[in-house]
């Protein structure tokens, strides 16, 4: 069930907004018990301007919108509907100085699309008028540590690889004045801020950049969520509200092109479980909500969009500033880390980063010492992460084996770049190939080196191999064999009956064999039909009606008993419709609704007859609901025996696979596979 929550801010009594029982919040920044802490003084000292009021406001929602995304938790990580549960319905009341701005549609609707992208929440604002306490806070409380000199440019600095490298570009390859934009939540991160900045003004010379930090965080017991996918607006709004004090037009985000673009490169990392701070959709949003904020042309923009993670690690080295990759953070784990382990090992940031300090040969300043879990020569534990790391690897190898047609076609979402980056479509579908086909052989090249260091012997060289490259090794080893057993036309991805079982394959891997089951039966009919609903009751008798189709041995279950079932739950619709049909005078539909009662009638008598009464139940509705859930859960389990990435691409909770009243498969990229039947003597 999606979540719903009203947002209060200050002293907003929120007339018209929702009673959402426990999940009302109330936030403050004033008062004598605040909860949100905003320094705009820490902006203003450096900058030594002022910031203008509409950009003020800006902070303000920013500031609630990053709390409020922390105090509101999300749906369960369980169930099949899974990814409905992970949005969730803001509701806010805000004060602004400038409210009649806020409330234009423009800025409204600019406001509401970068955010719901971002966190794919549904938000609403009311908009309400400041009190005059607010609207000059901190005024006059200027202090020495002002930015001295001009500034050319405004860059967000987090302490990642990618914004040091973005720090490098600026002041040592292009030699500019710039200022580093960092958000402080809390002093953790200060000795590392410290040290690239140490570094960065020992090479930079005469070019040394500025760090403006500014206090942004919130009461400890507000978290009650730790996905922070707004984070990224709280900084886009610190930067825009800097460049206007400084009367600047421009702030730059530095992200690779891989992360940036956000393509689903691991089914467990899609949509806005994954970052979205430097998507081509962001960065055109926050450009046409700041451009409207300051009415003059403003620009976010990101220029390592066309660059790997290995690039980046690559400028870096060519700055003279490799020593300085240690003292970087990356990891999505920054609660759990430690002086000395600074770095999990296993979430998609610290693999993103391993891979890449070891394909630009950097390896000496990222030592391996530094991470919790060495994913190349440890072993991942079973779970989410090892799942995580398994598709990243096999999407890799898929990835650089792909022809620009089929890339394309597995990543729909590229025909949409063209309108948010300006250029022409098939030049921006061709430099999104060209980046994901060098990211996933630069992959592969790490791979097949550890791999080449470890072969001094039949046993690794005397030492244990990780989990990961046992897992490469053994199923290209898998693969190669098993595709000398089958035809060397075999799609990648097959479910088909083959005589009286199933043969299997997913992402061009190991092919294997499924005993017959109805649950079988269910996923080959929704296999089929990538994107298209089928009603419940009709994927139900669509099997039930044809069981030797579908090679069902008969004590699988009693299909006649479900076709049943479905038969009585679309009756008692059809019966409901026509009742409607009755009170609305609607003579045509009850004509149609009861030729068509009498059909489904006449089929029930005559499955009855074949297997006897069904069980009558309550609510049919739930129950055939409940048995297609289950069948379809015990055969992934099934599935789970021999191919556990295709067991997790049909789980659940991946978010493709649906079985709801209207059971649906629905991946994300699209997948093609090949579900036609093929004769009893054909060769597995």
């Amino acid at each position: 069930m999606t979540v719903e929550a009203t947002i209060l801010c200050e002293e907003v009594a929120g007339r018209g907004l929702p009673d959402s029982g426990p999940n009302n919040i109330r936030l403050r920044r004033f008062g004598p018990a605040p909860n949100v802490f905003l320094c705009v003084e820490d902006l203003r000292r450096a900058t030594w301007s002022a910031v203008p009021d509409v950009f003020l406001d800006l902070l303000d929602i920013a500031a609630y919108v990053y709390a409020a995304d922390q105090a509101v938790k999300r749906g369960g990580s369980t169930g099949e509907a899974w990814g409905e549960d992970w949005r969730r319905v803001l509701h806010f009341g805000v004060p602004v100085r400038m409210p009649e701005v806020w409330r234009s549609r423009d800025i409204r609707d600019a406001l509401l699309a970068v955010l719901s992208f971002l966190s794919e929440d549904e938000y609403h604002f009311e908009f309400h008028p400041a009190k005059s306490r607010d609207r000059f806070e901190g005024y006059g409380l200027f202090k020495e540590g002002r930015l001295d000199g001009g500034v050319e440019e405004i860059t967000l600095f987090s302490g990642g690889l990618d914004s040091l490298a973005g720090a490098a570009y600026e002041c040592l390859i292009g030699r500019r004045k710039v200022a580093l934009l960092n958000h402080r939540s809390n002093p953790k991160a200060e000795p590392v801020l410290r040290a690239l900045m140490r570094g960065l003004t020992r090479q930079a010379s005469g070019a040394a950049p500025k760090l403006i930090q500014v206090r942004v965080h919130k009461d400890e017991r507000l978290t009650r969520e730790n996905t922070q996918r707004t984070r990224s607006f709280l900084y886009a709004a610190l930067g825009a509200a800097t460049a206007a004090a400084l009367e600047l037009n421009r702030v730059r985000f530095y992200e690779n092109g891989v992360v940036s673009l956000n393509l689903p490169y691991c089914t467990q990392v899609v949509g806005a479980r994954a970052s979205r701070t430097t998507h081509p959709r962001v960065l055109a949003g926050l450009t046409r909500l700041f451009t409207t904020l300051a009415k003059r042309p403003f620009t976010v923009e990101n220029p390592f969009r066309d660059r790997t993670k290995a690039d980046v690690v690559r400028l870096l080295a060519e700055a003279g500033c490799h020593e300085l990759i240690r003292h970087t953070r990356s990891c999505a784990h920054p609660r759990a880390a430690s002086n000395s382990k600074p770095h999990c090992g296993v979430c998609s940031q610290c693999l993103d980063r391993r891979l890449a300090v070891l394909e630009a040969g950097q390896q000496a300043y990222d030592p391996a010492e530094d991470y919790r879990l060495d994913l190349l020569r440890g072993d991942v534990p079973q779970g989410l992460d090892q799942v995580m790391v398994a598709v990243y690897a096999e999407t890799a190898r898929r990835v650089a084996r792909m022809s620009p047609s089929r890339f394309f076609r597995s990543y729909g979402e590229l025909s949409r770049l063209s309108d948010l980056t300006g250029a022409a479509p098939s030049d921006a579908a061709h430099e999104a190939f060209r980046l994901y086909q060098k990211h996933a052989q630069g992959v592969g090249l790490v791979f097949k080196q550890v791999l080449a260091e470890q072969a001094g012997s039949a046993f690794w060289g005397g030492g244990q191999a990780g989990w990961l490259l046992r897992m490469v090794a053994g199923e290209a080893g898998e693969s190669a064999s098993s595709e000398q057993a089958t035809s060397p036309d075999l799609a990648e991805n097959v479910f088909r009956r083959c005589g009286k079982v199933w043969q299997v394959r997913y992402a061009g891997r190991h092919t294997f064999v499924l005993l017959p089951s109805v649950g079988a039966a269910y996923l080959h009919v929704l296999l089929q039909r990538p994107g298209d609903p089928l009603s419940l009751f009709d994927l139900v008798r669509v099997v039930a009606k044809d069981p030797r189709r579908f090679a069902l041995p008969d004590n699988d279950c009693d299909l006649d008993d479900q076709g049943a079932a479905a038969l009585m739950a679309k009756i008692q619709d059809y019966r409901e419709a026509i009742e409607e049909a009755k009170r609305e005078g609607n003579t045509v539909d009850v004509d149609v609704y009861t030729r068509e009662l009498e059909e489904l009638e006449d089929e029930l008598r005559k499955n009855r007859k074949y297997r006897g009464k069904s069980r009558r139940e309550r609510d049919p509705h739930k129950r055939l609901r409940s048995s297609v859930l289950m069948a379809i859960q015990r055969v992934i389990k099934k599935i789970r025996q021999d191919d556990v990435l295709l067991a997790e691409h049909l789980n659940l909770k991946s978010g493709f696979l649906h079985c709801g009243y209207n059971p649906v498969y629905k991946p994300n990229p699209v997948i093609e596979w090949d579900t036609d039947d093929v004769s009893d003597g054909a060769q597995l």
